[in-house]
């Protein structure tokens, strides 16, 4: 997979990655240890869901946290 085709939505510095293909509608998790990926079929509407949620959670985190 040619992943710089993908938009990078996260890069952890240990190699994981976290991928979106516009053209495919598909989200790609990359394992960097064995360079293999899962694919999630999801279009415009799922990825602004996840991204709401994900913010929802890191926010409750980060509060929580503080407190």
């Amino acid at each position: 997979m040619d992943t710089q085709e993908l938009q990078i939505l996260h890069e952890h510095p240990d190699g994981h990655a976290v991928f979106y293909d516009k053209e495919a509608q598909a989200l790609f998790i990359q394992d960097g240890d064995t360079e293999r990926y899962l694919s999630i079929p999801i279009g415009a509407y799922g990825l602004l869901e996840l991204a709401e949620n994900a913010a929802r959670i890191a926010k409750q985190i980060v509060y929580e946290d503080a407190a």
